[in-house]
């Protein structure tokens, strides 16, 4: 056997074996378990909200959270309700058993907020619990790197909403109004590096009759700075009209 057709075959038995260890690695690490496991527990800590995953869908680089939903609290309809999550991940760091995300792709989510009759958010508590922790971070702490701040556990490269839509449903309203901003997508880069986050946002807002939206910046994990350019498209001030109150209107024309 020449040293060129040696040297295929060995190539080709090396990828083979390689494709196996990569199976084996997959069938044992990532089962249906542990990705709930990953995901329910942290997130309902985090967010002190009932976390519902219908079922898992594993494949050979990716993972698909089916029928995901948070619950609400001030409502039958849950804060945040997604068809789909297709979590794509790398796969030598999984032969390592770690798992890092190449991107999350979050498909066709519904989020719904309610205020309610004294004004407050319902997600409120999620607020306040942004800001205790902003509040809570060390002056001048310098931001950990890729391995500490990750150490063991996930590692997420990119996050990406696909055809978005978010209601605001508004109680302190007689009768109750809901304004709606839908067709949004965003993505987020950088969450890795332990420094900044950017992010590239764009929407169409429906109370504005439509208007496009759109919002790119960057966000500082350690300090929940955010800097960002906003950008609205031209709409009708008449749209404004049913928010502005009382004697309070645009005329049309």
């Amino acid at each position: 056997m020449s040293g060129t057709r040696k040297f295929v075959v060995w190539s080709l038995a090396i990828a083979l074996l390689l494709t196996v260890a990569a199976g084996v690695a997959i069938k044992v690490y990532v089962t249906k378990e542990r990705v709930l496991a990953w995901v329910v527990p942290p997130l309902e800590e985090e967010l002190g909200r009932k976390v519902t995953i219908g079922d898992v869908a594993i494949g050979f680089t990716s993972f698909d959270l089916i029928d995901f939903s948070v619950s609400g609290t001030q409502s039958d309809k849950p804060l945040a309700s997604v068809g789909r999550v297709r979590v794509a991940w790398r796969l030598m760091p999984l032969l390592r058993a770690r798992l890092e995300v190449a991107e999350a792709t979050v498909e066709s989510p519904r989020f719904h907020i309610v205020r309610l009759p004294d004004a407050t958010l319902a997600i409120d508590d999620l607020l306040t619990k942004g800001k205790a922790k902003k509040s809570g971070k060390s002056a001048g702490r310098t931001p950990p790197s890729r391995e500490t701040q990750h150490g063991g556990g996930v590692v997420v490269e990119v996050v990406s909403i696909i055809d978005g839509a978010m209601t605001f449903e508004d109680r302190m309203e007689s009768p109750t109004k809901s304004f709606v901003v839908d067709d949004f997508d965003v993505e987020v880069t950088g969450l890795s590096s332990g420094s900044e986050a950017f992010f590239e946002l764009t929407a169409r807002l429906g109370p504005l009759g439509g208007a496009p939206l759109e919002l790119k910046g960057s966000v500082a994990p350690e300090t929940s700075e955010l800097a960002a350019n906003l950008k609205i498209g031209s709409f009708e001030l008449t749209a404004l009209n049913p928010y502005m109150g009382e004697g309070l209107f645009f005329a049309s024309g």
